[in-house]
């Protein structure tokens, strides 16, 4: 049998399993019910439906296609580097960046029908999805067309 005392600040929990992972999900569970902090927000599932899979089948249903456009990514750099500044010293540095490394930004363009949309995100996924989920506020109020019959 294991046991494991879990602490949060000044707030303490106890639980025992026989492992020691059943055990920290024992105390962690008691944690969560008895705790003071506020508790976690619920992530989505991970098989919830994207906005790209979403904005394809209303697609699909206008009866257009969407065209998605990858544009360069930008790293929202500002070069201060000042290249013809000499530098001190009669050795060259170990290590030398003459940009600060930052987070790339992937950017998108969703094209439906004449319509554009801009995405950005983390991932060239993450901007996928940007772009399609800006899509869909703007394309669920258009009325579906009517079966020809």
């Amino acid at each position: 049998m294991f046991t494991v005392q879990l602490t949060l600040g000044d707030q303490h929990w106890e639980a025992e399993g026989t492992s020691i992972k059943k055990a920290q999900h024992a105390a962690a569970a008691k944690a969560l019910e008895g705790t003071k902090y506020p508790k976690p927000t619920a992530r989505p599932s991970r098989d919830s439906i994207t906005p790209t899979v979403e904005l394809n089948a209303l697609c699909m249903k206008l009866g257009r296609k969407p065209i998605y456009k990858p544009l360069d990514p930008y790293t929202g750099i500002r070069s201060s580097y000042n290249y013809s500044m000499p530098r001190g010293g009669g050795y060259p540095p170990r290590y030398f960046y003459p940009f600060p490394v930052t987070p790339i930004l992937y950017q998108v363009e969703l094209s439906i029908g004449g319509q554009q949309f801009h995405g950005k995100g983390r991932t060239r996924q993450a901007a996928k999805h940007d772009a399609a989920a800006k899509a869909l506020k703007n394309l669920q109020h258009e009325p579906l067309p009517s079966k020809p019959q």
